[in-house]
């Protein structure tokens, strides 16, 4: 008997906070086996988002502060926390499952939204945008093509980048204030080229 109402309790769930349900993959009288996933409770205390980070920006990762953007509303931005990554990689894509906590999340981040993920790293490097025809890639790295001080030659300059965008790319390293960079037909150039600087001028 003792057995039985135990048996009986045990299928009362209760959750121990307040939250969502966003899985329920069991219907009204379906016999379950013991440990099957029964529902799956979102809590609305903390907001969190999961992205897929590679195994070469781990490190990166951790050494960053993070940002978090709404597909929804541009406009929004969010600070967010790393909180925990997976223990082993994706079988698939070789990447690894990040969860950011999103500070101070409002009413306007919503369970199931699309978000952006952005991190610069703590070290305060200034962070350079060029267009993505500046960059140039042979399977070493990425690079750009410097002109010289001369304004006559061009000099591959590896770089660090830490995000491709859909028409332009962010650098962290590699370049310096003041240098001239192609921004344009990086394929299609080499060191041996000679190179002339043409000013624009505004038409009378």
């Amino acid at each position: 008997m003792g057995v039985a109402r135990n048996q009986v309790i045990y299928t009362d769930l209760r959750a121990n906070e307040a939250g969502v349900i966003t899985v329920l993959p069991v219907e009204v009288g379906q016999v379950v086996a013991v440990g099957q996933l029964v529902v799956r409770l979102a809590q609305v205390t903390e907001r969190e988002v999961v992205v897929a980070i590679p195994e070469s920006r781990l490190d990166d990762a951790r050494a960053s502060d993070a940002t978090v953007d709404l597909w929804a509303d541009g406009s929004r931005h969010y600070r967010a926390a790393l909180r925990e990554f997976s223990p082993q990689a994706d079988p698939v894509t070789r990447t690894y499952q990040a969860r950011f906590t999103i500070e101070a999340a409002d009413d306007a981040v919503v369970l199931g939204m699309t978000a952006t993920v952005r991190m610069v790293r703590k070290q305060g490097r200034i962070v350079v945008r060029l267009p993505l025809g500046a960059i140039y890639a042979d399977g070493s790295g990425a690079s750009v093509w410097v002109v010289s001080s001369d304004n006559a030659h061009l000099r591959r300059t590896p770089v660090d980048v830490i995000e491709f965008r859909q028409n332009d790319v962010l650098i962290a390293s590699g370049l310096s204030a003041g240098e001239r960079v192609v921004t344009l037909g990086a394929q299609l150039l080499d060191e041996n080229k000679a190179v002339r600087i043409v000013e624009e001028r505004a038409a009378n």
